[in-house]
Order: C-alpha cells, then sequence, then structure tokens
C-alpha cells in the first residue's frame, strides 16, 4: 500500500511506502571526492568497522557533508528535473539517497545516461547509485541509520570496491 504525496517545498510528487526497515545495525559512510559509498555493520562493541559493502556512487560535490541520518524512505521520489529516483531514502539534513534517474516511475525505463556517470561527480541532486544499491539500503539499513558524508577520507586497500559496469547500448542489441 502507497500513497501518493506532494511536498510544498519542491513541489514534487512522492509515493511513500509503507515498508520501513527497523535495522540499526549499519552505518553509511560516503566519500564525495572519490564517489564510493561503503556500508559498515556493526561489532560486539557497537562499533562500525566491518565492511559490508563498499561500491561506485554519484556524488552533487556541493552535498552538506557532516553526520546526519536516514529520516523517511519513498519507493519513488520525484527529482528536480532529471525524473524519478527509485528505492529513494531521505536523510536528515535534507539531502538524498536514491538510484540513478528514471524517466518515469517505471523500471524499465531509466535514463541511461544518468546510470553511466556512477563512479562520477553529479550535477545537481544529492547522491545517486545503482538501483541495486540504493535498493539494498532501501531494505536494509532503517530509519535512524547514521550516515556520514565526507569530502574524502583514506580507504583501507583491504575494501573491495564493486566493480562498476556502464550500460552497453551495443550488448543490449545484441542480446
Amino acid at each position: 500500500e502507497s500513497a501518493d504525496t506532494t511536498e510544498e517545498d519542491t513541489g514534487s510528487t512522492t509515493e511513500e511506502s509503507a515498508y520501513i526497515a527497523k535495522n540499526q545495525s549499519y552505518k553509511i559512510r560516503i566519500n564525495v571526492s572519490r564517489n564510493i559509498a561503503i556500508i559498515y555493520s556493526i561489532n560486539s562493541n557497537n562499533g562500525f568497522d566491518n565492511v559490508v559493502k563498499a561500491f561506485y556512487v554519484s556524488v552533487n560535490s556541493n552535498i552538506n557533508t557532516g553526520d546526519t541520518f536516514i529520516s523517511e524512505k519513498a519507493e519513488w521520489r520525484k527529482l528536480d528535473i532529471t525524473g524519478y529516483g527509485h528505492y529513494s531514502t531521505r536523510l536528515n539534513n535534507s539531502e538524498y539517497i536514491c538510484s540513478s534517474a528514471y524517466f518515469t516511475k517505471t523500471v524499465g525505463n531509466m535514463n541511461i545516461d544518468e546510470y553511466n556517470k556512477m563512479g562520477t561527480s553529479a550535477s545537481s541532486g544529492s547522491i545517486y547509485m545503482t538501483p541495486a544499491d540504493a535498493k539494498w539500503i532501501y531494505n536494509n539499513c532503517g530509519v535512524n541509520t547514521q550516515v556520514q558524508i565526507e569530502n574524502d577520507f583514506d580507504i583501507p586497500s583491504s575494501v573491495n570496491i564493486t566493480e562498476f559496469k556502464k550500460y552497453n547500448y551495443v550488448d543490449k542489441l545484441e542480446e
């Protein structure tokens, strides 16, 4: 069950989901300059040092940095001018984590040019990622999950960053 809502400050339409992960076992860390997200799980001392996932994202270089947390989730959210973000997670600092843009609220209607920008800076918006990574956060990181957005930080060589594979129109046509 989902309902359409309108946010007065942006005039954007959101479709809110009744599903909210209750899990507080993760911390999300965003490296703005390298366009990388790292997900940590909680350890036995209530610290976050176990890397669960690391992957490329597309981050607006003008994003608000600092500590924040997940405050709301929506399955689809209207983006400023680029269409719709799938598996949208709103942060307490008014930034968003979501998939790269779709032209419409239809899974098969992704903006491939925006998708292929993973690993490079976004020109607008907040934090974009592949739909699979956005869905993982949507399903596994509950409201109040800590998010640290930093300009840069050291990433240990032991962290395995998932390789980003661009969508290739030619390969798709040959399938």
